[in-house]
């Protein structure tokens, strides 16, 4: 188990600094490093990712990896948690209900940010478009994710899909893209329909494989114009949670997503690495 878990962080780390995952055209991006971003809530004058946490709680703050390390050591990132009680030993994250606003969108927007959801849940973490919120007045299309199943928000209608069950204790990048211009536009970088005015297309690609999903198409069936920002959310009765980080915003629809073969060099090179790591440690 021990040797599964060393061999995932070392791929996770490799593909980081290689730049191996799919990246749009970015305008804002965070990666809640410290000192820019320290640890603690999230605030009304946090930038640029905003938060309010309702009853004094800390279920939307930034949190250090010394006891739990969702994307690997010496990292910070953010903990969604709509839950009363800390889980893997965390007291960070305590918390009941919070929302947290990205407040970056054009006609053409790609969101992406890492996503690891905790073993052990028995709620669920919601995120999407919106204008403030995600709830029936202000909701655009949103996701519900508790247990790896992804489910629509409110207002939200699937038009394909559906997304796949995510795998927990393990991390993915979630991108988002929404076309609120007049007319279908393509997703640059990716062989698939053109998206329609007005819809969001959600992706998902796998951090430890490389593979990217197709999450489905989404459309708006409330009565709001269109969104003005994308939400982190957890309602009163959601107790779910999840670690995001490496937030970005792109104004454009757009991806690059390495071939196949280059996720198959850079893998066997990661074994390779850790191969000759453990022969070295069995010497001394």
């Amino acid at each position: 188990m021990k040797k599964v878990l060393l061999t995932r962080l070392f791929l996770c780390s490799l593909a980081y600094h290689l730049g191996v995952e799919a990246n749009a055209e970015v305008v804002t991006a965070t990666d809640f490093e410290a000192p820019e971003h320290p640890a603690g809530p999230l605030t009304m004058s946090s930038r640029p990712l905003q938060g309010n946490n309702y009853g004094g709680r800390l279920g939307f703050t930034i949190a250090t990896s010394d006891r739990i390390q969702p994307f690997g050591a010496d990292n910070q990132f953010v903990i969604l948690n709509g839950s009363k009680t800390a889980r893997n030993g965390n007291d960070v994250g305590k918390g009941e209900s919070f929302l947290g606003w990205f407040k970056e969108i054009s006609l053409l927007s790609t969101y992406s940010f890492d996503l690891y959801e905790p073993s052990g849940q028995d709620g669920v973490v919601r995120f999407g478009l919106g204008d403030l919120d995600l709830n029936e007045q202000r909701g655009y299309v949103s996701w519900g994710l508790g247990n790896g199943v992804i489910k629509t928000g409110l207002n939200t209608e699937q038009v394909s899909g559906p997304p796949p069950r995510l795998e927990e204790d393990r991390p993915y990048k979630i991108y988002v893209f929404y076309n609120g211009s007049g007319a279908a536009q393509a997703i640059e970088g990716l062989e698939v329909p053109s998206l329609a005015p007005g819809q969001c297309a959600l992706y998902i690609q796998d951090k430890l494989t490389g593979e990217l999903y197709d999450g489905g198409r989404y459309r708006h069936t409330g009565s709001l114009a269109a969104p003005s920002t994308f939400v982190f959310r957890a309602f009163s009765g959601d107790k779910g949670q999840a670690y995001v980080d490496n937030l970005s915003f792109g104004d454009q629809l757009q991806v690059d997503i390495p071939e196949p073969a280059v996720m198959a060099l850079f893998f066997g090179i990661a074994c390779l690495g850790f191969a000759l790591y453990r022969k070295a440690k069995n010497r001394a």
